[in-house]
């Protein structure tokens, strides 16, 4: 049973995002069955578009019966080698384990604060702005696990945002300008990242006499 608390965050959480979605009409619903390649065959039929040339897109998915559009990219074997910005790689391996760059997140309830904490890091290190959070699954895990997943990682993105329009602004970020939404958003843009199946590169070889 879903409590009017839930309820509430993922409501907040559908509202949020609808002020940080840029391109409103290239949507594509999300179906958490597939990955990798036959997953973005499906996003490029639903958005009529190649990904390739339109990488950047809205993503959708039913969360507790809530809607919710964020912003997304994708990244194909025909743009990888281009991708700029900075990422963080979270997998979901068929044991229903979170792995971010390979380490095994032992108490999924602590996702949000770590995804935080790496957010933090890379801002403090880089001048790049864009982070994506860039998502992979084995497809043998039931969707609604995954969206469990994909939700922490979107309410973390929020929180963080959040925390910058408050030291920023010293107000909440439901009472931000247009404006002022404009200049945070150059601050800082959390999107989702959905990978293509990447072939590993050719094993290195040396010269031999």
């Amino acid at each position: 049973m879903i409590s009017c608390r839930q309820n509430k965050n993922v409501e907040e959480l559908s509202e949020f995002y609808s002020n940080q979605i840029s391109n409103k009409e290239l949507i594509a619903e999300i179906d958490f069955s597939k990955s990798e390649t036959v997953l973005l065959n499906d996003i490029e039929k639903q958005l009529n578009v190649d990904l390739c040339d339109h990488s950047v897109f809205s993503a959708k998915m039913n969360f507790k019966n809530t809607e919710i559009i964020f912003p997304a990219y994708a990244i194909k074997n025909c743009n990888w080698n281009s991708f700029s910005y900075n990422k963080i790689s979270i997998l979901i391996n068929k044991e229903n384990q979170v792995l971010i760059g390979n380490k095994v997140i032992k108490h999924t309830d602590n996702l949000e604060n770590i995804i935080i904490e790496l957010t933090n890091k890379i801002r403090t290190e880089t001048e790049r702005k864009p982070i994506i959070y860039l998502i992979q699954w084995d497809n043998s895990i039931a969707p609604k696990l995954i969206k469990n997943r994909v939700f922490k990682i979107l309410q973390a993105i929020e929180n963080y945002t959040k925390e910058i329009a408050k030291k920023k602004y010293n107000k909440d970020i439901s009472k931000l300008s247009e404006q002022e939404l404009s200049e945070l958003k150059k601050e800082f843009n959390g999107i989702i990242g959905f990978n293509d199946y990447l072939k590993p590169p050719p094993p290195h070889t040396e010269n031999r006499k």
